[in-house]
């Protein structure tokens, strides 16, 4: 069975290289560079060549304008194409028809004169035929296309399941998705004050709080605290996160301040999503899950967040992101340094 192929954005193969070299500079051979990376030599090579030393930004703006050029290149071929069509027009040529060019245009394909070109009629009986699957799809609404058919025939109705599945999709009828129950994740032996620090850079721990500017548009604030040395290494400020805003300020910081050990976090979506998971182990970092719903277990972070929601985010009025920004930034200064 073929392994169905992975596709990588601009920003994910920008910290790819990253990664690579992070791992480069701590003595890793190339090879086990590219064993790690998840990729072949060859795409590793061409990714280094195409967005080497460029940061995540960068390679978005770089993948903005090459979908800006192939669009710009299509609406030149339609431009050069309606002018050549209104050329013949003037010539006194007629340009054919849909129909007969889909037909006569086709290499060893003929079409008869007496093949109608207007389209199908439906059936009269299919108003009829509707109306029952409205009332068969109301009676059951956990079943799909096939069961509906095979109720259609128990009628009477000889249909086959093409015709329903046309009908089907027609009305948007849809089977409703079954929303399972997510499992916990975390335990008490992670707690801070059962797994404590140990070294600068043995646990970090993070958490989002979350804020609103004066006219009440949301902010959302990131915070990484060494929880040995106390210190803020992240304020990050932003209207909202997504996964690859959160791997990147990570990877900055490492390459700052070194990898650490374990991350602590909460069960938060976005410390437990998939990929970042797979990017944790695949730093070598392990985790500690807190149990859920005991925020107390995280409490250097908590604390912290206390900290930062009385002494800054309550003690005023902001307008714009960039003012919370600029401000954030000279308030973990002054928590790590006075």
């Amino acid at each position: 069975m073929m392994s169905k192929r992975k596709r990588h954005s601009a920003e994910q193969i920008v910290r790819e290289l990253q990664e690579g070299d992070r791992l480069l500079n701590a003595g890793k051979p190339v090879g086990q560079v590219i064993q790690a990376l998840e990729v072949s030599e060859a795409t590793y090579h061409r990714w280094r060549n195409q967005y080497g030393g460029m940061k995540c930004e960068e390679a978005k703006r770089l993948k903005a304008l090459e979908v800006k050029h192939t669009r710009l290149k299509k609406l030149l071929a339609e431009a050069e194409l309606d002018k050549a069509m209104l050329k013949d027009l003037a010539q006194g040529c007629r340009p054919p028809s849909p129909a007969h060019s889909s037909c006569v245009g086709t290499p060893g394909l003929h079409r008869s004169r007496t093949t109608p070109l207007h389209p199908a009629l439906c059936a009269d009986d299919e108003g009829a035929l509707l109306e029952d699957m409205k009332r068969l799809v109301k009676d059951n609404p956990r079943r799909g296309c096939r069961h509906i058919t095979l109720l259609l025939h128990r009628e009477g109705w000889c249909v086959n399941y093409k015709r329903v599945h046309r009908l089907w999709k027609q009305e948007g009828f849809r089977v409703p998705r079954k929303h399972c129950k997510k499992r916990a994740v975390g335990d008490s032996s992670n707690a801070c004050d059962k797994r404590m620090a140990t070294a600068k850079n043995d646990v970090w721990t993070w958490d989002f709080i979350h804020d609103r500017t004066a006219d009440g548009s949301q902010l959302k604030c990131l915070g990484i605290l060494d929880e040995y040395t106390r210190e803020c290494l992240c304020l990050k400020v932003e209207r909202s996160f997504k996964s690859d805003d959160v791997l990147e300020h990570l990877s900055e910081l490492m390459a700052e301040h070194g990898v650490p050990r374990h991350i602590r976090s909460d069960n938060g979506s976005e410390f437990i999503a998939k990929e970042m998971q797979r990017w944790l182990k695949k730093m070598d970092i392990k985790t500690l899950y807190v149990e859920a719903g005991a925020p107390w277990q995280n409490g250097y972070i908590e604390s912290f967040n206390s900290c930062l929601r009385d002494e800054f985010l309550e003690m005023d009025y902001f307008y714009t992101l960039a003012e919370r920004e600029y401000l954030a930034t000279s308030w973990k200064e002054h928590y790590n340094n006075e």
